[in-house]
């Protein structure tokens, strides 16, 4: 029986090869026949540069009957073959995925699963994936009940990770954030991001606000690490991380530095009375001045990106103040929750129209509620509008209506001014009575 011709056999090679590529390839099932082998009984079998083979490509479906020949690099004969096809010739791999290309449809049952995993050495290329299988790859490592509680061993911990917020969504798999830049990227990439069916994204949960300002400190300190050049080492770019950190609207070409501050999606607020106004930079009455150096206001919004909801918890109690505060928010006769709470949402509306979800909670009641979202409404329809927008409203009124001048000259005081705090209640249903 003559021995097959070598460029036939490097042929099935070549298919072997393309078929272990991933199941789809290997579902598909095809023939090589040489109809040169008559011709080989007379003149015997030869492997050169010009050696011409006419062999034929069959599936179940498909017959192609074409021309081959060896591939030659540098004057030397190799194992790789070339198909003649409409004129060209092209490589195996590239004919073959011209005329035999893998279709999701094709029958990938059980057997042949285990047939290309036993075909391939038990063995797969995950660089050779296609993104969208890695992503279901990992969230199948990530997003499921982990079989040991992670968060517990986290509290018999004397030192937590620097991103507890990611480690214990990852759980006994936090290894993968060191296996790679591209594993490390995609990880980060379903944790950090919003999506329905998985994640709500990177969530900060802060009961005051010093635990806020700690831990936007912290999340700062962890860079993400994605790209190569991401950990500055030179003076200047550490520079440019600190520009980047505090001002990355300005310079959104920096963003290989960004850090873990910079993937918060959503923040949950429960501050108190005096943190909340001091927060939203509330000024009425010269409250600003008795603000805390280094108080994180809502000015940091600016440098979350990615912010797309908050979360705010109106404070209840308790109604008395502290030795410490500077300022005296309760009446000892008749406190007025009510009006705090409206210095706070009232600013809170205009501060958080960047925002695209903004929730509020803790109204003294229905009518409240409605005040805040009706505000916020409105500060939201004018931030959207145009230079030109507000020319045209305003354009036919030569400036609105003149008024008499009734004016006052202010004196800009230093100290708080008694008349405003604190704050009396004189609501129809005194405050203390609800």
């Amino acid at each position: 029986i003559p021995s097959e011709h070598e460029l036939v056999s490097n042929a099935r090679a070549g298919i072997k090869k393309f078929r272990l590529r991933s199941p789809i390839n290997f579902a598909l099932h095809i023939a090589v026949e040489d109809r040169d082998a008559d011709a080989d009984e007379q003149t015997g079998p030869d492997f050169t540069a010009d050696c011409r083979r006419i062999v034929v490509f069959s599936t179940y479906d498909k017959d192609f009957r074409r021309a081959c020949r060896p591939f030659v690099s540098r004057g030397r004969v190799t194992h790789k073959v070339q198909v003649h096809d409409k004129g060209k010739w092209l490589s195996l791999d590239k004919w073959l995925m011209l005329r035999f290309p893998p279709h999701e449809t094709a029958l990938c049952n059980e057997d042949t699963m285990r047939e290309f995993w036993d075909e391939n050495g038990k063995f797969f290329s995950w660089a050779l994936l296609p993104d969208e299988l890695k992503e279901n790859i990992l969230k199948f490592c990530l997003f499921q009940p982990h079989e040991n509680e992670y968060t517990h061993q986290l509290r018999r911990r004397q030192r937590r990770p620097q991103v507890y917020e990611i480690v214990d969504q990852l759980g006994r798999w936090q290894s993968l954030l060191r296996a790679s830049k591209k594993i490390r990227g995609i990880i980060l990439h379903l944790i950090l991001k919003e999506d329905e069916a998985f994640s709500a994204g990177l969530t900060i949960h802060a009961s005051s606000s010093n635990q806020f300002r700690k831990d936007l400190i912290r999340l700062s300190n962890a860079p993400q690490l994605i790209d190569d050049d991401s950990l500055p080492r030179t003076a200047r770019e550490q520079y440019l991380a600190r520009k980047y950190l505090n001002h990355p609207k300005l310079y959104p070409e920096l963003d290989r530095f960004a850090t873990m501050m910079h993937g918060i999606r959503r923040l949950s607020l429960d501050f108190n009375f005096l943190s909340y106004l001091h927060f939203f930079k509330f000024s009425l009455g010269g409250f600003d001045h008795f603000r805390p150096r280094h108080f994180v206001t809502c000015d940091v919004l600016d440098r979350l990106l990615h912010l797309n909801g908050i979360l705010i918890r109106l404070p209840h109690q308790p109604w008395r103040d502290y030795p410490r505060h500077s300022v005296q928010l309760w009446d000892e006769l008749d406190p007025c929750p009510r009006t705090l709470h409206r210095w706070i949402y009232e600013r809170a509306a205009d501060a958080l129209v960047g925002v695209k979800h903004v929730i509020v909670t803790g109204f003294m009641d229905e009518v409240e509620e409605d005040n805040f979202y009706e505000l916020h409404r409105a500060a939201k329809l004018l931030a959207s509008m145009s230079e030109e927008d507000m020319r045209s409203l305003y354009g036919g009124t030569d400036g609105g209506i003149e008024l008499e001048d009734n004016s006052k000259d202010v004196v800009e005081r230093s100290e708080m001014d008694p008349n405003v705090f604190p704050p009396v209640c004189r609501c129809e249903v005194e405050c203390k009575k609800l």
